[in-house]
């Protein structure tokens, strides 16, 4: 009796029913990959089966720079009957199965090149010896001259086709040498990666179903070391064609995860912590005692006057300041495979824009890059000279954009290419633009605007009743065109302002430039004919106390 019950006691202990419930280890693939400009949102899908309650899951091999707070599981298709009760992320070693052994193989074959190598290197150095050998030949006999000038011409030819023999077999192994020199370098790379990966990222989960089914499983989280960058191929074939724009992105990714034929969509969001909303607090005015900082009398007392430190620190053009910046660097080239492919329209989400792919890429997780085309348009484009004499001797040729916003542009360098030549770099910052776009294609050394002082007026000062003091001042451009065809000009310069009431300002002839009387700009725009000389004139007087000094005049 004791034996039965015994035997029914330990059939209740091990009672599958009753065991703890088994964790289920799952492998998967990135199927999708939305990448931001820092970081991606990845989703990995998978088939299981569930019994009816309590099921536990480990996603294993995964990346190891995930953000925990991130995952998301749920079922591809809605009240399928399970719930989610909790998901964990951690990390843990990799099982080792198999990785010994591939380390093994692969440092088997280093070891091989290795040798091939160190045997090509003999047969080089041997064949050095010979050839050397060869061309001391005449040492050898120079004690029998007559037997010696007898074989001259037969030596003559041995020595020229043994050598030529030697020289090609030399070059031949040199050649396999560094052939199997870059195979070593490949083996020692993936022997690195295989001996660096000994962690993993795992998310376990724990899933309640009421009752079994087989459901299909959606996991995305966010991950770091994956980004993408933007830029442009902007491309003139001549004044009478719109700029051709292209705009590309470089995608980078280094999770130690390959993606294999990944759906690809690009984001211009930035996953950020989010911050309190900004709220309006009461002004309250109050008095505070008054206090002059008199060490500084001076710039307080012309401190309505136009600062030519803030304007002479500006980047050409005056107008453009914000929309480009010019880099002297030349096109940059990822290295490695370009995979172009154009993607689909852009798409305005709620706060960012996304690009989502027509194509899957494969992208190695050690350092991978891929190139993508996002989009393709024609701008259509006024092409400008410009020149700000003032501060820049040159004549810079400007495409201006007035249909722009149509384009959705986003922030990001741009290669610019004029007639099938590279000429320079610059960087388009859609927000910074107020009326039209301009993009600086280039100097031309063929318009010319020189800038100097006309004699008669330079320095030229008076004293008036009331202690006032005239300063008058008058300039020149002389405007030179080379070219074979009209074009249209635009020229920048100033006048003084003033805003004291002790510093008066008089223009008295700035050629029929447009003056802009709030802050003194003058414009000059027009058409110069092939060969067309100009000349304008700028005449003004400054009034000031006798005595009192205008530091930036």
């Amino acid at each position: 009796m004791k034996f039965i019950l015994s035997i029914t006691f330990a059939l209740f202990l091990f009672s599958p029913s009753l065991l703890a419930n088994p964790t289920v280890d799952l492998t998967t693939k990135v199927d999708e990959a939305t990448v931001f400009t820092q970081g991606a949102q990845l989703t990995r899908e998978k088939r299981i089966s569930l019994k009816k309650g309590e099921n536990v899951f480990r996603f294993v091999d995964l990346e190891q720079a995930i953000n925990a707070n991130s995952i998301q599981l749920y079922g591809m298709q809605r009240n399928e009957g399970f719930t989610v009760i909790y998901t964990s992320y951690f990390q843990e070693s990799k099982p080792k199965i198999g990785i010994d052994k591939a380390v093994k193989a692969i440092r088997d074959s280093i070891q091989a090149v290795a040798s091939k190598m160190t045997t090509r290197n003999n047969k080089i150095s041997n064949l050095q010896k010979e050839k050397q050998l060869v061309q001391n030949h005449n040492k050898i006999e120079g004690q029998a001259g007559e037997t010696f000038v007898a074989r001259l011409g037969e030596l003559a030819d041995f020595y020229r086709n043994r050598t030529n023999e030697i020289d090609v077999l030399i070059m031949k192994l040199e050649a396999e040498n560094r052939h199997l020199s870059n195979l070593t370098g490949g083996l020692n790379k993936r022997l690195s990666v295989l001996e660096r990966t000994t962690n993993m990222g795992v998310i376990e989960t724990k899933i309640y179903a009421q009752k079994a089914m087989t459901v299909n499983l959606e996991l995305n989280y966010l991950v770091d070391n994956v980004s993408w960058t933007p830029f442009y191929e902007i491309k003139s074939k001549g004044f009478e064609h719109p700029l051709n724009t292209v705009c590309k992105a470089t995608v980078s990714q280094n999770t130690g995860i390959e993606w294999k034929d990944v759906n690809v969509t690009l984001s211009t969001k930035k996953p950020e912590i989010l911050a309190a909303i900004p709220k309006v607090h009461p002004w309250a005015l109050y008095f505070q005692n008054k206090r002059t900082d008199y060490s500084n009398s001076n710039q307080l007392m012309y401190s309505g006057a136009i600062s030519n430190a803030s304007i002479s620190n500006a980047s050409l053009p005056l107008e453009l300041s914000g929309s480009y910046q010019n880099v002297n660097t030349g096109p940059s080239t990822p290295n490695t495979t370009d995979y172009l492919e154009q993607f689909k329209h852009a798409t305005h989400k709620m706060i960012n824009k996304e690009y989502e792919s027509t194509m899957k890429y494969s992208i190695s997780g050690d350092g991978g890059v891929a190139v993508m085309v996002l989009e393709e348009f024609e701008m259509e484009t006024k092409y400008i000279y410009y020149a700000v004499p003032k501060y820049d001797c040159n004549v810079y040729l400007l495409a201006e954009i007035s249909k722009w916003k149509q384009y959705d542009l986003i922030p990001a360098f741009g290669n610019v290419f004029l007639e099938g030549s590279y000429v320079g770099k610059l960087f388009i910052d859609p927000s910074k633009v107020e009326k039209d776009l301009q993009l600086m294609l280039g100097k031309d050394n063929e318009i010319t605007v020189e800038r100097r002082k006309i004699k008669q007026y330079s320095e030229k000062k008076m004293k008036l009743s009331g202690g006032i003091e005239t300063t008058e001042i008058g300039i020149e451009l002389i405007v030179k065109s080379k070219k074979k065809f009209p074009i249209d000009l635009v020229i920048k310069d100033q006048v003084p302002i003033s805003k004291s009431e002790e510093i008066v300002v008089n223009v008295k002839n700035v050629s029929r430039a447009k003056q802009n009387g709030k802050t003194g700009t003058l414009t000059w725009a027009y058409e110069l004919a092939p060969g067309e000389e100009k000349e304008h004139a700028i005449i003004y007087e400054v009034k000031k106390p006798k005595g009192k000094f205008i530091g930036n005049f």
